[in-house]
């Protein structure tokens, strides 16, 4: 679908275009991962998943244009929004995919070995 590809565009200029965000994605919540899988998404269809470097750049993130542009594309669609904000200090290098994690432990960074889009 035409708008769901310029959302994924946009979340994905978001990551490159607003500093402190680390990495930005957004994608469908699946069900089907495997047989007999509960279906949990409680009416969320599809998430928006951004990582900040700090608290700083989540306020940029929240007063930026290119955020703006995010919220005025998805706006025809929301029925409903769920919004989680917390902060980890050891968040590893990861898979945005799975349950399962297997990377080296510490802060996310673009060495070789922690998790970085940029």
């Amino acid at each position: 679908d035409d708008n769901i590809k310029a959302l994924q565009d946009q979340a994905e200029r978001m990551a490159k275009l607003i500093p402190g965000i680390i990495c930005a994605t957004f994608s469908e919540n699946k069900t089907d991962f495997y047989k007999d899988y509960d279906d949990r998404r409680k009416g969320n269809n599809f998430t928006l998943l951004v990582i900040f470097e700090d608290d700083k750049a989540m306020k940029v993130y929240m007063d930026h244009a290119e955020h703006d542009a995010f919220k005025k594309l998805v706006k025809p669609f929301l029925q409903g929004i769920t919004v989680v904000d917390f902060w980890q200090d050891n968040f590893p290098e990861f898979a945005m995919f799975g349950h399962t994690m297997m990377s080296k432990g510490g802060l996310a960074d673009p060495k070789p070995g922690g998790f970085n889009t940029k």
